[in-house]
């Protein structure tokens, strides 16, 4: 007995010391991002940070491409035998490539459509559009670290990724004072950031026996798909105020929703730890039930802060005049406490291969569509709570699978 209680606390603490290791990589990457938009806000003006944001927004949805890989790397790493480990993770960095070429390749191809639709050249569409090789690539090298568990490296991945984008887009936004050429240097940091990140993960020599990565593409496009839904069901609700609401509401909304993706973004180093966990149908069900746990418990502290504070934290984020939508505050923060949940959810579909897990996101979606534009437009308060109760919708019924045991793979298309 007494080794056990020492085996069980040898293992919560290496849990602990690798959350610790994540989330303070997450949390650097967070203000380096934060600092980006900032300082890109005062030096590019009204005009050109609209159309950067613009752009950043089309980063922001290919990114689903490079998350795809990243889960699919991890999981197929943590599944694989330690002998072969090494021949696995240099083909699914080889396999990235494809990725990153094709993904670069829609966006150049789409260059027209995009700059006419967003208002901005096309030269900063194609420096937008070579930002995503080693984006994606920066994928495969977060999935490769993560199915190996090297937290810490992981946790440096992170935060110098997101020093290469944001040293590379304020040096050349200060040289040069354009939006192609914020992106350029966007591009650019990016490029090194991955560089270095090679060396910091430090894939080993592929064995020579490594062999192809079997429906690893197929796996990809669900998983990117499967992410994709839950980028919309986090996002859409700010477009349809747009649509539904007057001005001022709509931009009420606006402040609203950046409490809502603070709270959905700070449980993430939980996910981070815990996917490659779930990849062991043993594990599965014990690891997304501690993860959800944990993420309800920092969705409620934040729940808690938001409602006690919502006057000065709407101060913080937007301003005196935007003090109309202090009262709803909280029910931002619980939305996206919410989301975060879904995602544990979704993350432990994607680790059991589960082609379908999509399917309730969207289904989430429709709901919030739906309740929006037909009866829920009238004011910031009735939006959000369409939202919060299309999100609650999608984790009630994602735990109801979980605990009905249907956690086997799913093959269907």
């Amino acid at each position: 007995m007494p080794l056990r209680r020492s085996v069980s606390s040898a293992g919560a603490t290496t849990v602990a010391r690798n959350a610790l290791a994540v989330a303070s990589g997450l949390a650097v990457a967070q203000v380096l991002a934060y600092g980006f938009t900032v300082a890109m806000a005062r030096v590019l003006g009204p005009a050109d940070f609209g159309a950067l944001s613009a752009l950043l927004a089309v980063i922001l949805i290919a990114n689903v491409v490079a998350l795809g890989v990243q889960a699919v790397g991890a999981r197929l790493l943590v599944t694989t035998q330690a002998d072969r480990r090494s021949g696995v993770a240099a083909a699914i960095l080889a396999r990235a490539w494809r990725w990153a070429l094709a993904t670069a390749a829609t966006i150049a191809v789409a260059t027209p459509v995009l700059a006419a639709l967003l208002h901005v050249g096309a030269t900063a569409v194609l420096a937008t559009a070579v930002g995503l090789v080693p984006l994606v690539l920066a994928g495969a090298l977060l999935g490769t670290t993560q199915g190996v568990e090297a937290m810490g490296r992981l946790g440096v991945l992170h935060a110098l990724l997101a020093a290469g984008k944001a040293v590379g887009g304020v040096a050349a936004a200060l040289a040069l004072g354009s939006v192609t050429a914020t992106m350029s240097g966007y591009a650019l940091g990016l490029v090194v950031a991955v560089g270095v990140g090679a060396w910091v993960a430090r894939p080993r020599r592929a064995r020579a026996d490594r062999g192809p990565l079997v429906g690893f593409d197929q796996e990809t496009a669900h998983a990117a798909h499967a992410l994709l839904a839950l980028f919309v069901l986090g996002s859409v609700d700010v477009l349809l105020a747009r649509a539904m609401l007057p001005p001022v509401l709509a931009g009420e909304y606006a402040v609203g929703a950046i409490v809502a993706k603070i709270a959905f973004w700070l449980p993430q180093f939980v996910v981070q730890v815990a996917f490659p966990r779930m990849a062991s149908v043993r594990r599965r069900r014990q690891t997304t039930v501690a993860a959800a746990l944990a993420v309800g418990a920092i969705g409620l502290v934040v729940v808690g802060v938001t409602a006690a504070f919502s006057t000065q934290i709407v101060a913080v984020v937007g301003g005196d005049r935007y003090a109309a939508v202090a009262p709803s505050l909280w029910l931002f923060a619980a939305t996206g406490a919410m989301v975060a949940l879904a995602q544990v959810l979704l993350y432990s579909r994607i680790a059991g291969h589960d082609r379908r897990a999509a399917l309730v996101v969207w289904l989430g979606v429709a709901l919030l569509t739906g309740l929006v534009v037909t009866r829920l437009h009238h004011s910031v308060t009735q939006v959000v709570s369409a939202a919060l109760v299309s999100a609650t919708v999608v984790v009630t019924v994602g735990a109801l699978r979980l605990f009905a045991g249907d956690d086997q793979p799913v093959t269907a298309a």
